[in-house]
């Protein structure tokens, strides 16, 4: 008689939970942002600047073609380009900040940290790319066409 009635008050328990989990729904919530489209941009102008050396800009840095293409695709969390060997490069970031009506992107590839800041107003965009002896950055814009 006691297991009987240990059975029927456990299984009281449980069946309210099970059923709890059944009913969760696994839609996203309707209030979810819609997700940040892909962007494409375009730097045409760079500088570059080495300790010890002149900087260069545009053209006369080694390596770099203009204008530099930079994809940041925000549902991978990740930022392309084309390395200096003609193949892709992709990068994820770390985070992705919103303040002063700009959104400011960065993150690390080895020894580089970097820096993407896009405008929210207009398609106004800046990169910067350093290690402790050097120094790349650039003005461009991005879109999301």
């Amino acid at each position: 008689m006691r297991q009987a009635l240990r059975l029927v008050l456990l299984m009281s328990v449980i069946v309210p939970v099970g059923s709890a989990f059944a009913e969760t729904p696994t839609q996203p919530p309707t209030d979810a942002p819609p997700p940040i489209p892909t962007l494409h941009c375009d730097f045409k102008s760079m500088n570059s600047c080495v300790v010890g050396k002149p900087c260069v800009a545009d053209e006369k840095i080694a390596g770099m073609s203009l204008p530099l293409k930079v994809t940041v695709d925000f549902e991978n969390s990740t930022v392309g380009s084309i390395d200096e060997n003609g193949y892709a490069r992709v990068d994820k970031f770390d985070s992705v900040v919103n303040t002063a009506s700009q959104m400011i992107i960065h993150g690390v590839d080895g020894a580089f940290g970097w820096q993407l800041t896009i405008h929210d107003d207009s398609d106004a965009a800046s990169i910067s790319m350093a290690t402790a002896d050097t120094a790349l950055s650039g003005f461009g814009s991005c879109t999301n066409k």
